[in-house]
């Protein structure tokens, strides 16, 4: 798919898929039941190159009492376990790349302020298919921006998705699970400027275009979507609501593919319909059909080329969602050039839309 080489995805994502010789740390995790969010066992490993990119890796497990307290096929009471990663010590670490097979995979940034680290959120939504004792992965790609020495933690925590509203955060305190310093991780024999990254991937001043990020900081809730049916009516809906808005309106919106779309021209993409992107989700199947979540926040492609799909052992790879906003006349145009599944859009200041892939695979087997 991609036409540059991208050395560094060579040794990022076989690791993910096919295993490490890397130093890894088991944490003493619980098994208790009544703190189901966090895992009964995990493990973690890092590496990294020069001063300029560092990879964490956590293999986490559930067991079948957790399970138990959390998978319900109830719409109303939809609680899933998410992991929390925050850069410490640093505000100048960015996450460049987030890859994980945990069913429903959805991804939230919190950007670095002036005195806090950059914040990953990865929620769990699909617990239905979440197996007891089965190894899950949750990888992400930070690029160090300054001669930093950043630590990142991963928590893990409690989540509710609200019927017809949001995602919320339960009260209580998230688990520490692991705290990886910089400093600590394990070194490549590589150099980061013989990478083939382009020349302004790791500039401070291009890694937050404000005009891409939505408004919303909340993140649409799909709990009452709980049947093939009920997914049906949802995608209806969504096309009446793009058809019966103006034009000149400037909206949130969640794209969703089903047939196979590349990233190779994404930027000619974003482009053409005037959109501003602020997330990009793929799908990576493996030769065991074992399918994993990709995503990004940067519109380039050379971002996506971080996967370097031969070496990743993915067979397949392709587009899944686009989100950010746009207006309602740059959506119809893309919608008659690219027949996507679903363009589901909201008002700016309503929580955002995701893309529904997850809920595709889950209902209609796609």
């Amino acid at each position: 798919m991609f036409h540059k080489k991208w050395l560094v995805s060579a040794v990022a994502v076989s690791l993910l898929v096919s295993g490490s010789t890397f130093a890894a740390s088991a944490a003493p995790a619980s098994g208790e039941a009544e703190n189901w969010d966090k895992p009964s066992t995990a493990k973690f490993q890092s590496y990294k190159i020069e001063h300029k990119l560092l990879y964490t890796k956590a293999d986490v497990r559930w067991s079948g009492e957790q399970l138990d307290k959390f998978q319900n096929t109830d719409r109303y009471r939809q609680f899933f376990p998410a992991f929390h990663l925050q850069v410490q010590e640093s505000v100048d670490t960015r996450a460049k790349l987030m890859v994980s097979n945990l069913p429903g995979a959805k991804f939230t940034r919190t950007k670095a302020g002036y005195t806090d680290g950059e914040e990953i959120k990865l929620s769990v939504l699909d617990t239905s298919s979440l197996t007891q004792n089965k190894p899950y992965t949750f990888y992400t790609a930070w690029l160090n921006l300054l001669e930093d020495h950043p630590t990142v933690s991963l928590s893990s925590l409690q989540r509710y998705s609200q019927p017809g509203g949001s995602l919320y955060d339960l009260s209580g305190p998230a688990d520490l699970l692991h705290k990886e310093n910089f400093t600590n991780a394990e070194p490549l024999d590589m150099k980061y400027n013989r990478l083939g990254l382009p020349s302004g991937f790791d500039d401070l001043f291009k890694q937050y275009p404000h005009q891409k990020e939505p408004s919303a900081t909340k993140v649409k809730s799909y709990a009452l979507i709980n049947s093939k049916e009920a997914l049906e009516a949802f995608k209806k809906e969504a096309a009446r609501t793009l058809h019966n808005s103006f034009d000149s309106e400037k909206v949130q919106f969640a794209v969703t593919f089903t047939k196979p779309f590349t990233a190779q021209h994404l930027k000619q993409l974003e482009e053409k319909y005037e959109l501003n992107l602020a997330q990009i989700y793929a799908a990576g199947t493996t030769a065991n059909k074992e399918e994993y979540t990709v995503s990004w926040f940067d519109s380039d492609v050379e971002t996506a080329s971080l996967l370097r799909i031969p070496q990743a052992g993915f067979i397949h790879f392709n587009l899944t969602e686009l989100e950010g906003t746009a207006t309602v006349e740059g959506l119809n145009k893309l919608r008659l050039d690219l027949n996507p599944d679903v363009i589901e859009i909201a008002p700016l200041d309503e929580p955002a839309p995701t893309g529904i892939h997850w809920l595709n695979r889950k209902f209609l087997n796609q």
